[in-house]
Order: structure tokens, then C-alpha cells, then sequence
């Protein structure tokens, strides 16, 4: 080999930086759900609607229902950015959060907005339900609520269908409360 060529590939495997593990993201929840519902009156009967749902696990790995219409469902999954996961992580690191930031003023009549609800579950912690109205939550609320709404335009990939775990478990627990 000419010297030319032996230093060439020295530089060359001088310069190679050796490729970092990529770092997967690993949230203080287990499991964290969002959810954007209301009861409305049909003929004779309340029902139950859905229009936004995501669950997260503890490893960002997300799912997401969103209504567009009334008869349009669309599902999507995908992989949280270190951003989020931050912000998720800066929201319910310390449990400060009331379990109802709801109205009272509305307490005796029918509330026809959307209600909005975190439940998660922390590693050694029973799981734990905040119901709000946009306008009554705390910041932190209010902002991760706005951002995870925005997970299906910057980051997730449109699937079929999927399996939505809780869905059952809040209904019974929004018509209860």
C-alpha cells in the first residue's frame, strides 16, 4: 500500500466515532391515559362519547383514538419524544393534584362541555384519577393536555384499529362521579 493510502485510512478510522445505544425513554408513570369525553342525551337515554383518548406506557409507547367527526374514528401509535417525556415526568412527579377540578357551579346541572381526564398509575402507588374542565385546571394540566393533542400531526403513524385499555374502567368511573 502506498503511504498515501495508509494514512488516508488512518484518518479515516481515527475520525469514526463509535455509535451511542440509543436511550429509550423510561417515564416515572407505569401507565398514563388521556381522555376527552361527555355524556350526551340521546332519545330517551345518556351515552357516553368519547373524542380523544392516548395511553402511555412506561416506556413511551403511545396509542391514540381521535374522533374528527361524530362518525370518523382514527387510531395512531407511536414513540414519545424526550420533550414529552419530560413534560409528563415535571407534571406528575409530585401528586399534588386534586382529583376534581370541575365547576361547582355546575354540580346540579348538566355540564354540555368536554371533560377532560389524567389516570396513571406510579411504580408502588394505587392508580389515580383528575377530572377538569380546561378553564379550572392547574397549568401543568392544562399544558400537557395541549401538547399530547398534538401527538397525532407530529409524531405517530395511522393504524386500523387498536385495542384501548381503561375505556371500560372510565366510563363507569365518569358516570359515577
Amino acid at each position: 500500500m502506498k503511504p498515501f493510502a495508509i494514512a488516508y485510512l488512518f484518518r479515516l478510522l481515527a475520525c469514526q466515532q463509535p455509535k451511542q445505544p440509543e436511550q429509550s425513554l423510561s417515564l416515572l408513570t407505569d401507565d398514563l391515559n388521556y381522555s376527552v369525553y361527555s355524556w350526551y342525551y340521546a332519545p330517551s337515554y345518556w351515552d357516553f362519547y368519547l373524542d380523544y383518548y392516548i395511553n402511555i406506557d412506561k416506556s413511551g409507547q403511545f396509542k391514540i383514538m381521535k374522533r374528527d367527526s361524530l362518525n370518523k374514528t382514527t387510531y395512531y401509535t407511536g414513540v414519545l419524544n424526550d420533550t414529552i417525556g419530560k413534560l409528563i415526568d415535571k407534571a406528575f412527579s409530585v401528586d399534588s393534584f386534586k382529583a376534581n377540578y370541575k365547576s361547582d357551579s355546575l354540580q346540579n346541572l348538566a355540564y354540555s362541555g368536554y371533560t377532560y381526564c389524567f389516570d396513571y398509575k406510579k411504580k408502588n402507588h394505587e392508580r389515580k384519577w383528575i377530572r377538569f374542565e380546561q378553564s379550572k385546571s392547574p397549568g401543568r394540566l392544562k399544558r400537557l393536555s395541549m401538547v399530547l393533542e398534538t401527538l397525532t400531526t407530529d409524531s405517530a403513524t395511522q393504524v386500523d384499529t387498536l385495542e384501548l385499555p381503561h375505556v371500560e374502567e372510565l366510563k363507569k368511573f365518569s358516570a359515577a362521579s
